[in-house]
């Protein structure tokens, strides 16, 4: 195949690191019938444009035509605005709800999804934590009294540190593939919030699977 799909297509593959339609697909959690209907009528359908938004942080509009910048730059008063805008489905047999109403409990979340991978140009909230762990740098270096006198403000950056790590596990939010060193290593004293966000995130799977296990058992002794 040649021409602008195939051009957009190679670019996609590059931006996310995929060797071909079936990892692609992976990566995006759709059809990779999807995608080949797509590349066979020469053109891309919303489903895919969306994904590729949601999951890689992709302009649709860099995606189309290779032209402004690779990455969708979006403020939250705009991903907010998505959701009035055809961009969550409706559920089956109801209206699309305009934009006043409040948003159900998926559309929050897809929100906040998007706003953590989006914001600031693709780099989202791991460009929060790399400023909060730059503040502490600067403190540190500029003001060494300040580790003496008031060593409770490494725990302050470093609480704010540990729940955007946890707000990112639990999102399943990726560190943007393009940035190199980013964010940088926590400066402050032990492991660093990350690691330890990470066994707060396995623990939490872990207690949600048990007790939805023991809620099935329960539902199916009850059923025999």
């Amino acid at each position: 195949m040649e021409g602008p799909l195939f051009d957009a297509y190679a670019r996609i593959l590059k931006a996310t690191g995929c060797d071909g339609i079936e990892d692609l697909a992976r990566r995006l959690s759709i059809s990779p019938t999807l995608i080949s209907d797509s590349r066979r009528r020469g053109e891309f359908t919303p489903e895919i444009l969306l994904a590729l938004l949601e999951k890689e942080g992709l302009n649709p509009h860099w995606v189309r035509t290779g032209k402004g910048r690779p990455y969708f730059c979006a403020s939250s008063i705009q991903i907010a605005l998505m959701a009035g805008r055809g961009l969550f489905p409706a559920e089956e047999g109801q209206s699309p709800a305009p934009p006043q109403t409040a948003l159900s409990d998926e559309q929050k979340l897809a929100c906040i999804k998007l706003l953590c991978t989006n914001f600031d140009c693709g780099r989202g909230i791991w460009k929060q934590i790399d400023e909060n762990r730059e503040l502490i740098q600067f403190l540190f270096n500029e003001f060494p009294e300040v580790k003496k006198r008031a060593f409770f403000i490494e725990c302050w950056i470093g609480d704010t540190d540990y729940f955007l790590n946890c707000l990112a596990e639990i999102l399943e939010v990726k560190i943007p593939f393009w940035t190199r060193n980013f964010p940088r290593p926590w400066p402050g004293k032990g492991e660093g919030p990350q690691k330890c966000a990470q066994e707060w995130a396995d623990k939490l799977r872990k207690a949600i699977r048990e007790a939805e296990n023991t809620k099935e058992n329960s539902n199916g002794n009850r059923l025999s």
